[in-house]
């Protein structure tokens, strides 16, 4: 989890200065890879504390 805070701060410092098309598409890219390790982590989160209080 601390891991991917850290790639999302990085990501907006590289957001800053997306002037390079390439540049924004990757940026782009890892965005949508980045948000769906964020989902599942919270789907996992969610499924787990479901189990708990069952």
């Amino acid at each position: 989890l601390v891991l991917s805070i850290l790639v999302y701060f990085v990501l907006r410092f590289l957001s800053g200065f997306p002037q390079h098309y390439h540049g924004r598409v990757i940026f782009y890219q890892c965005r949508s890879i980045l948000n769906s390790i964020l989902i599942r982590q919270l789907l996992l989160l969610m499924v787990s504390n479901i189990v708990l209080l069952m």
